[in-house]
């Protein structure tokens, strides 16, 4: 019987490398070189001056937000709240982890596929064409803004997951970006300028101090949603894998959890409104993560 030849879909994970500069007010800043293939997450770990591993609260209280770049191009901006809220919305459907154990995850990957290459599609490729003899990689950077008020954090150690898979170009990729809105009424809210990419989004995640009650979403003069009740698309939600997290309101198209659930917002979008209803107004300056989908990046 002749071998079976395959790639076998489990992820290699290495350290790569300590976060510097962990200082009050600092920034630790640091090029991620050496990674060929197709990054899925990245996994940042703080511990105390003993060696402990931070709390969500003494993460949240030190690491103010992550930042990524590919060259010049955003991958990732947002609070490290926000990352691991929406790390709990997409994976504690496999059962909550009592403590964050010192990690804030960012993860690269469509999560809740049902096969591993369909996510896998979607992971973050490092090469800079599609040329099989050029091996030129993009470059791949992060920042961790540390908070004024210090209090646990002395050192932290960044690690990679990366498939075995052929090194290819970043292609169809997330991004997960935090905007800021401004909405001081008790009223409906029409967002007609969210980020519009040329593939589509897969969710927005409101986290506000105000109350969202009902939201409508129209594309092109379809209504996609109509006044919908948001503990109405929790349970949608929930039917999907996820998990809701207390005081977001989350707006997910990718509930079909298949390679083509996202909501497209390419060529031929004309008009894009979502409009969210609020009980208690969420005021000036609150913030809204945007999960995008991109295709390559420049350069």
């Amino acid at each position: 019987m002749a071998n079976n030849i395959y790639t076998p879909t489990g992820l290699i994970t290495r350290q790569q490398g300590n976060v510097p500069n962990v200082a009050a007010s600092g920034r630790g800043s640091n090029v991620l070189s050496g990674i060929a293939n197709n990054l899925h997450f990245l996994t940042f770990l703080f511990r105390a001056a003993g060696g402990a591993v931070l709390t969500r609260a003494q993460l949240i209280t030190d690491v103010a937000r992550i930042e990524i770049r590919m060259g010049a191009e955003p991958i990732v901006s947002a609070t490290t709240t926000q990352l691991l809220d929406i790390y709990k919305y997409y994976w504690d459907k496999f059962g909550a982890l009592g403590a964050p154990l010192g990690c804030i995850v960012v993860p690269f990957i469509r999560p809740n596929m049902p096969a591993f290459d369909i996510g896998r599609a979607f992971a973050l490729g490092m090469k800079k064409n599609a040329d099989p003899n050029n091996y030129e990689l993009h470059t791949l950077s992060y920042t961790v803004v540390f908070n004024a008020g210090l209090v646990t954090a002395a050192t932290g150690e960044v690690y990679v997951e990366h498939d075995r898979y052929a090194p290819e170009p970043p292609g169809l990729h997330v991004r997960t970006l935090e905007i800021t809105k401004s909405h001081t009424a008790v009223s409906q809210e029409r967002i007609v300028d969210f980020p519009r990419t040329q593939v589509g989004v897969l969710a927005y995640h409101w986290a506000p101090t105000g109350v969202c009650t009902n939201i409508t979403v129209i594309k092109n003069g379809q209504t996609i949603l109509e006044n919908v009740n948001t503990n109405v698309m929790q349970i949608q939600q929930d039917r999907a894998g996820r998990t809701p997290q207390a005081t977001y309101t989350h707006l997910d198209f990718a509930l079909s959890n298949d390679l083509n659930g996202y909501e497209p917002l390419g060529a031929g979008v004309v008009e894009w409104q979502v409009l969210p209803t609020w009980s208690t107004a969420p005021g000036a300056g609150y913030s809204v993560v945007c999960e995008e989908i991109h295709d390559g990046v420049a350069g």
